[in-house]
This record gives C-alpha cells, sequence and structure tokens, in this order.
C-alpha cells in the first residue's frame, strides 16, 4: 500500500516553491495541503504570503485570519494579519467595523500577553488616529517610540499626532532624533520641511533639505529637490551649484545630464533643458536614444508635434528593430487625435505586439489606440491581457472601468473601480469611477456616500462634484443640481465641464434660452473654444432655433474643414429646415470625409431617398458594403431601397436574408423581407410578415402601412383599410401619411 503523503510534507515543498518565487507552484501546493488537512494553520499562513504575492489581496486576507485563527500562539502570524488589516482599514473613509473590531482584538491580545507589546501599541496607535483621538494616539506612539527608539514610521505617526496638538516642541525634537541616527527615512524630512515652510522658518526648512541630502548622498532626486527649493525662493545661485554637484559626481549619478535635464523641463526652462539632454547625448553616445527621447518630449510639450515625430523617425530609421521606439511613434500618432495617424498608430503597436507578445506594456499601448480609435470589444482583450502579463498594471484597469461606463457594463466598471482600490487604497479617481459604477447600477445611495466622503476629503476636486451634481439630476432634485453646477461655474474658466454641466441643468428645466445666453456669453469671451460654441449649436438646434445652430456649425466647420461630423450636422440641420439641396450638399460632404461612417452615409440615403433619387441612394449602401461588406444595416437598407424602386428584388432578398442571419431579432429586417415580398407579388407571404410585426409593435404606423398594403394587394380590401386607418392614428410621418391616404381613397 502506497505511503499517505501528510501536509507537513506538501507545505515545506510549498515553502520552498515560495521561497523560490514560484509563487503559482507554491499556491497550488498550499491549496494541496489544505485538500488533506482544512484546518492546517501552517498551510494557510503560507498560501497568505503567497496570495499576496500573487496580488490577490481578499483571498489573502481570508486565508490569513483563517490562519490567526488556527494558530493562537503565534504572535507573527496574529502581526502579519494585523498589519494586513490595518492597510485595508486605514485608507478607507468609512473605516469597516469588522476590521475595526479585527485590530482592536488582536492589538489587545498582543497587550495582555505583554503590557508593552510595540505591536500591540503601535496598531492602538493608528486606530486611535483614524478615530481622531489624537492625544490618545500620541501617548500611543510615545509608549511604541519607548521600547523600540526611532522605528522610522512610529517617529512620523508621533511627530505628525504632536503637531497636530500644538506640541511642535515636542514633534521636532522627535523628529531630530530619528534623522541624527542618520536616518534614510525621507518621510520624516518631508513633514519637517512642510512645518518649518507653513511657519515660515525659511532657514530651518534649508537645513532640513541639506539634512536630507547628508544623509543621503547616494540620491541624487534629494539634490533636485533641494535645488528646487532654492528655484521656490529665487536663489538662483544656490540651485546652479546644487545642479553641478549632480553634474560634477556623473560617475555617482550615471543619470547626471537626464537628472537636471528633467529639473530644468519641471520648472518650464525647456531650452536649458535640451541642451542638458544634448550634452548627455555626447557625453554617453551608448544612450543617445535616451536622450533624443526626452527631447522629443520637449518638442511635444512646446507643441512641435510634427518636429517631435521626425525626430523619431530619424530614431527608427536608425534602429528599425526597436519596439520601443515603435511605441514611442505609435504614442506621438495617437496624441494627435487625428484619424489617420491613430490608424498608423495601430499599424505599429500591432506590429510590436506581434514581435513581442509577452510585452504588458505594449499590449497596454496597442489596447490605447485600439480605443481611440472606438474599437472597444479588441481594446478591452488587449488591456485584459496586459493585466495577466502583469498584475501589477494599473492604467489598464483604469481604461477597462471607462469602457464597462461608456457601454453602460457597471458591473464590469465596479470590478476594475475595487481592484484598482486594492492596490491603490484610496485613489480618488478609482473612488470616483467605483461611485458611477454604482450610480449606473441604481445603488444610488451608496454612490451619494461615497461621492460625500471623497468631496470632504478633496473638497477640489471638480469631477467628484460633477457627478454628484449628476446624480441629484438622476433623483430629479433639479434645484440642488443647478445650484451646485453654479458654485462650479466659473465665467472664462478653461474647464467647461461645469458650464456645460450648468447648460445641462437649465435645459431639463425648461430654460433654454437661458442656457444659450449664458453659452453666448462665455463664447464672447471666448470666441476660439470649439467646445463653447458646439454646445451653443446643439443646445440651439434643440430648442429649435435652427438659424442660430446653422450659423455655429458653419463657422466651425470653417475652422475644421475635415470634420465629416460638423457637415453631417449642418446636413440634418437643413433638412429639418426643408432645405433638401443643402442638406444633400452638406451630407454628401461629410460622406467624401469620412466614407467609412456608417451613420452619415445611411443619412444621405435616406434624404435622396425622400428627394426621389433612388438609383443615387443605392449607389451610396453599395459603396459602403465595399467598405463593409458585413454591414448589416447597409445591407437591409439597400434591400428595402432595391425593393422599393421594384428592381433586382431576388438581389434584395438575398441582401436581406443576409442582413436577417446577422441581426436574427430586428424587426425592421422582417419589414424588408416582408416588403419584397410584396413587391415580388407575393402578398400572402407579406401579410405572415407583417401581421406578426403589427402584433409584435401595435404603435408601428409603418408595419401597419405595410400590413394594410398586403391585404389590399390579396384581395382584403376590409381589413386592409382597417390597417391603413390603424396607421394613421399611430402618427406616420407626412409622406407616409399622404400614401397611405391616397391607398385608403383607392380602396373606395
Amino acid at each position: 500500500m502506497a505511503c499517505r503523503v501528510r501536509p507537513e510534507a506538501i507545505t515545506k515543498k510549498a515553502d520552498k516553491l515560495f521561497t523560490s518565487g514560484n509563487y503559482a507552484e507554491a499556491e497550488l501546493n498550499y491549496k494541496k495541503a489544505l485538500q488533506k488537512d482544512s484546518n492546517y494553520g501552517e498551510a494557510h499562513y503560507g498560501l497568505a504570503l503567497t496570495e499576496l504575492q500573487l496580488l490577490k489581496t481578499h483571498e489573502a486576507y481570508d486565508s490569513m485570519s483563517r490562519a490567526a485563527d488556527l494558530l493562537p500562539n503565534r504572535p507573527d502570524v496574529k502581526i502579519r494579519l494585523a498589519d494586513f488589516a490595518l492597510a485595508l482599514y486605514l485608507p478607507d473613509p468609512k473605516h469597516p467595523a469588522n476590521l475595526y473590531n479585527q485590530l482592536n482584538q488582536l492589538s489587545g491580545d498582543l497587550l495582555a500577553k505583554d503590557p508593552n507589546s510595540f505591536d500591540g501599541l503601535r496598531i492602538k496607535g493608528h486606530l486611535a488616529t483614524a478615530e481622531n483621538k489624537t492625544a490618545d494616539a500620541a501617548d500611543f506612539f510615545r509608549k511604541a517610540n519607548r521600547v523600540k527608539p526611532n522605528q522610522p514610521e512610529i517617529v512620523l505617526s508621533l511627530s505628525q499626532a504632536l503637531f497636530k496638538l500644538k506640541l511642535d516642541g515636542e514633534a521636532e525634537k522627535t523628529a531630530w532624533d530619528l534623522i541624527n541616527n542618520k536616518s534614510t527615512f525621507p518621510q520624516i524630512y518631508d513633514l519637517l520641511y512642510k512645518h518649518y515652510l507653513f511657519t515660515g522658518r525659511l532657514a530651518d526648512a534649508e537645513k532640513i533639505m541639506r539634512a536630507k541630502v547628508a544623509n543621503n548622498p547616494k540620491t541624487a532626486r534629494y539634490l533636485t529637490q533641494l535645488a528646487g527649493h532654492f528655484y521656490a525662493f529665487g536663489k538662483r545661485t544656490d540651485m546652479e551649484a546644487t545642479l553641478q554637484v549632480i553634474k560634477d559626481h556623473s560617475k555617482e549619478f550615471p543619470d547626471a545630464h537626464i537628472l537636471v535635464g528633467d529639473f530644468y523641463t519641471d520648472i518650464g526652462q525647456l531650452d536649458q533643458a535640451r541642451r542638458e539632454f544634448e550634452q548627455g547625448a555626447k557625453d554617453d553616445p551608448k544612450q543617445a536614444q535616451l536622450f533624443q527621447k526626452r527631447i522629443t518630449n520637449l518638442l511635444m510639450v512646446q507643441g512641435q508635434k510634427d518636429a517631435a515625430l521626425q525626430e523619431v523617425d530619424k530614431m527608427v530609421a536608425a534602429d528599425p528593430k526597436s519596439a520601443s521606439l515603435k511605441s514611442v511613434k505609435a504614442g506621438l500618432l495617437l496624441n494627435s487625435g487625428e484619424r489617420e495617424k491613430i490608424d498608423a498608430a495601430v499599424q505599429e503597436l500591432t506590429e510590436v505586439v506581434k514581435n513581442k507578445p509577452d510585452d504588458p506594456i505594449a499590449r497596454y499601448n496597442l489596447g490605447r489606440a485600439l480605443m481611440a480609435q472606438g474599437n472597444l470589444a479588441l481594446s478591452t482583450g488587449q488591456f485584459e491581457e496586459s493585466i495577466k502579463l502583469r498584475p501589477s498594471l494599473i492604467p489598464p484597469r483604469f481604461h477597462l472601468a471607462d469602457i464597462g461606463i461608456e457601454t453602460r457594463r457597471f458591473d464590469q466598471s465596479l470590478r476594475y473601480a475595487n481592484d484598482i482600490l486594492a492596490l491603490q487604497p484610496n485613489d480618488p479617481e478609482a473612488r470616483l469611477r467605483r461611485a458611477m459604477s454604482e450610480q449606473g447600477l441604481d445603488r444610488l445611495k451608496e454612490a451619494r456616500e461615497d461621492l460625500n466622503n471623497l468631496i470632504k476629503e478633496q473638497p477640489k476636486f471638480v469631477d467628484a462634484q460633477l457627478q454628484l451634481g449628476f446624480l441629484d439630476i438622476r433623483e430629479k432634485r433639479l434645484r440642488e443640481a443647478t445650484e451646485l453646477f453654479q458654485k462650479l461655474y466659473q465665467p472664462g474658466d478653461k474647464d467647461v465641464r461645469p458650464l456645460q454641466a450648468l447648460v445641462q441643468a437649465l435645459e431639463l428645466g425648461g430654460q433654454s434660452d437661458k442656457a444659450i445666453k449664458l453659452l453666448s456669453d462665455e463664447l464672447k469671451s471666448a470666441p476660439d473654444s470649439v467646445a463653447i460654441r458646439l454646445d451653443l449649436a446643439a443646445t440651439a438646434a434643440k430648442a429649435e432655433k435652427l438659424d442660430l445652430a446653422i450659423d455655429q456649425y458653419q463657422q466651425l466647420a470653417s475652422s475644421n474643414p475635415k470634420a465629416a461630423v460638423l457637415q453631417f450636422y449642418l446636413g440634418e440641420l437643413y433638412d429639418k429646415k426643408g432645405e433638401k439641396d443643402r442638406a444633400l450638399a452638406s451630407l454628401q460632404k461629410a460622406v467624401q470625409l469620412d466614407p467609412k461612417d456608417t451613420t452619415i452615409a445611411m443619412r444621405l440615403s435616406s434624404v435622396l431617398d425622400q428627394a426621389g433619387r433612388k438609383e443615387e441612394a443605392i449607389a451610396v449602401y453599395r459603396k459602403l458594403l465595399k467598405l463593409q461588406p458585413d454591414n448589416p444595416m447597409a445591407l437591409n437598407n439597400l434591400a428595402f431601397l432595391m425593393a422599393d424602386s421594384g428592381n433586382n428584388l431576388e438581389e434584395a432578398l438575398k441582401l436581406a436574408e443576409q442582413a436577417k442571419r446577422k441581426m436574427p431579432q430586428q424587426p425592421v429586417v422582417d419589414d424588408t423581407i416582408g416588403w419584397i415580398y410584396l413587391k415580388k407579388g407575393m402578398p400572402q407571404s407579406a401579410m405572415q410578415v407583417f401581421g406578426t410585426l403589427t402584433r409584435q409593435q401595435p404603435a408601428n404606423s409603418t408595419y401597419h402601412y405595410h400590413y394594410g398594403l398586403s391585404l389590399l394587394k390579396h384581395g382584403d380590401k376590409q381589413k386592409g383599410e382597417i390597417e391603413l386607418r390603424l396607421a394613421l392614428a399611430s402618427h406616420p410621418s407626412k409622406v407616409e401619411e399622404q400614401q397611405i391616404r391616397q391607398f385608403i381613397a383607392s380602396a373606395h
């Protein structure tokens, strides 16, 4: 009989795998051990540590909690669990009661065993801080500091509490005790620096910054921080001298020219920055490409996009196999916002991913490019793949959350927002997306609570306040929303979102004239603002002020002659005014500018059809289908037009059946097939189709009209007239109404 493998042996194997960094295999083995004995605490503990490495935060917390229950005499396990719970508890503004109770219990256990337990005291201190019991927190941290003096995180927490209690002298002494021990802990220097600046003690602020540099001689970044201090207070000579120290020690600081160049970039001295990068390329030719990238970024900052692209093209020509350079080029193309360049970026990045399929950044960038192209399904796949390749990546999760919100898949956006918060607790942008997702899922109470907490912590976070206003609109609290948007709106502000939100609220409140005046006044002070002019045009169009809307779109079109969408809007407005020739001219121009846009092509074809120019309308769809052979709506609409003209009915039926296979549940396709049957002299087949459609959608005038015609063709004049009169009662278009009345008259 085979020897039974014990869970202890499997756990030891898992421990070795964990130590070697093979976390996936370690996880499998810890789980195998738990299959043997689900109460084996060591396996739960090892599994928790492994899940932490794999960024499975929630699973790790559950495993650690179980390990602590099963290993009650292991203080190290309790301490690890406490650290984990603190990491979840402190950043969460809600401070969950279950985590508080757990931390309180763990710290109580540690102090019961040892009243001077360092970990017990520090946990109590953090809990008191979260409860705003600053004096209690300071007492706990003092005791912890006496047990283990000069532990950086405890000194920082104690100093922060003391400053809050206005015990500045004790706070400074506590912090300086740590610094005088040659501490490399940067936050303690930063705390004192901010304190000295706030209290106007500039000499002490400089002293603490110099101490940070002296105690961290190998960290060049602190030298640039000191240089930044000198720059902020007008000490140009000291600033230059500090930067020169970095350059004079290029052996210790091999990135000296990068650091100094970046410093000049940050303070807006771009010419000086470029000189540093150019000198760096001369001093270190092997790193020339790195410096060239920095120069390219400078050109982008200066708005010289074409020059930046030319520089990248030179680098690509010198190193055509460089995936990183192709990614940089694609990024420049993507940032242009031009459709052709975005398409080129997709091609560049597709090639990069093909050659380096395991590169998470390349896949992320391809996802961005596809998203800019409007291809959300493919971009989602690339973002998800980038996360699989590097689970710690945050940016693709933001994009996935945004895609979820845009496509109204709020369960997806909520999941990714929570994933970000597990990796970056309290991230305001992630919290905002969580609230937006909750609103989309009709969890309005939670959304309002999250937004209020976020605004309380960050009162200048405009995005959160705007979302709160939109939530007010959702809950029909229009007055509150309008008041909030009015507070956010500042005339002349470059951020036009508060203005746009206020206009929306005014429109909903029936105050379109006020909204138009607001936009018109704003446009006077910012006549070159495309966003404001677009909003004025759209608002005027909705208010039936067609001449004003047309005037605004015409001005936009003259400044943006390649914008197909502007010609499309003009075509729609001219058609609404009854100016068919102008409508057709604008729509034809829009199709020329963007022949792949299905919406524009369909609208042009519709207006041509209304004008009696059916052959031209058919030609538009044929061109569109050459570009997009499988476009179901184009197939359907072409089939209907062909049937309506009475030509090529067999081809029309094939096209309609092809559309039906792609859109099996769309009534509009069934209507087309029924119409073809009617034109082919098959009224009985047409009656079956239209009869079903009228039962499914009894308020649709077109379906009653077509059903009535099929009944008349079949010889049932009485039922046919009834259906035609039902069509009239269902508010048909003017064209349909005229045709229906003619058929009713002919029935008599």
